[in-house]
């Protein structure tokens, strides 16, 4: 096991820090502390987000997911893994250390089509394996506002989960963006928020569902 201390920033006027800034470190220290990138045959990722992470801390990644702490005692969980190999981490978060940088993000997410509630297809941008993570959570995120756009403003849409995420841009080099579309396969409606679930692929190309679930606050 190995210990890798996070340096997060906020995106735009986030006071959280968002999951796809948690996804990209995490892939940063596993391709340059574990496997380097060729050495991975189209990864993907699992990974459960607890709680909103607020603060720093620090990443535990071990080869032998025995060696981490149970998920019930950290802020978020990852598995990180292809066919052949896998690799398990685990972030947890130390209220002493604030974030103190903040970026700003333009997202890529073009060519909205609604079918239904929280289900739709639209054009992400791909022209980075960061860019494309973080177009593809904003895709779901925005099918979800859509979906409440009669309901009042100020919602909060958390990424709460994603199972068999596809870790590499689904595109050629000369290409820069991708249609994907998104099925919801469950919604339970609570008092002030709703969660889902989505089923996401590509529709042009010949790849394997994944998922992804998330809860809007708000309502």
């Amino acid at each position: 096991m190995k210990e890798f201390i996070t340096d997060f920033e906020f995106k735009n006027n986030r006071n959280y820090v968002h999951s796809t800034t948690m996804i990209e470190q995490l892939r940063v220290f596993v391709y340059e502390d574990f496997q380097h990138r060729d050495k991975w045959e189209l990864p993907k990722i699992d990974a459960k987000f607890h709680k909103e992470v607020l603060y720093n801390g620090k990443y535990l990644i071990a080869e032998d997911l025995s060696e981490l702490p149970e998920s019930r005692t950290v802020s978020a969980d990852f598995r990180f893994y292809d066919r052949n190999q896998s690799i398990y981490a685990v972030f947890i978060e130390d209220k002493a250390v604030n974030v103190v940088r903040r970026i700003k993000t333009n997202y890529s997410v073009e060519d909205i089509v609604m079918e239904r509630d929280f289900c739709g297809t639209c054009k992400i941008g791909c022209p980075s394996s960061k860019a494309y993570v973080e177009n593809m959570i904003e895709a779901n995120k925005r099918i979800h506002l859509l979906t409440l756009k009669e309901e009042k403003n100020g919602l909060k849409v958390i990424n709460l989960y994603m199972k068999k995420f596809p870790f590499y841009p689904p595109v050629t080099s000369e290409e820069k963006a991708v249609m994907i579309r998104i099925e919801n396969i469950s919604i339970r409606y609570r008092e002030g928020s709703v969660a889902t679930l989505n089923s996401l692929y590509f529709p042009q190309l010949v790849t394997e569902r994944f998922e992804m679930a998330y809860i809007v606050e708000g309502l």
